[in-house]
């Protein structure tokens, strides 16, 4: 989600998307507008043709982040809340993971 408190640049520049519904609200482009972002929205289907990147680094970054994940929740140590859940991964844990 892009916040107002972000800094951009005073270029115009362009914010490529899914159609996810959030990301095409009114608001969003409202904000992209104000921001002087061009707000291009890619159609469903086309993902892997146009989004490389999604296909070529973040698909095997998130899949190497799950299996790094199904590693730690398969180990014995672990601390659990009061409940008996067991306590998410720390920060420091997930920094060593990427």
């Amino acid at each position: 989600m892009v916040r107002e408190s972000v800094v951009f640049s005073k270029k115009k520049s362009l914010l490529v998307c899914d159609q996810f519904k959030a990301r095409v609200t009114e608001s969003t482009k409202r904000l992209a507008t104000k921001l002087k972002m061009h707000l291009a929205v890619i159609p469903s289907g086309l993902t892997s043709q146009l989004q490389p990147l999604d296909v070529s680094v973040n698909k095997p970054f998130k899949g190497f982040m799950h299996e790094e994940w199904a590693k730690w929740i398969e180990a014995p140590t672990h601390h659990v809340t009061p409940a008996g859940r067991v306590k998410r991964p720390s920060s420091s844990n997930v920094c060593e993971w990427v």
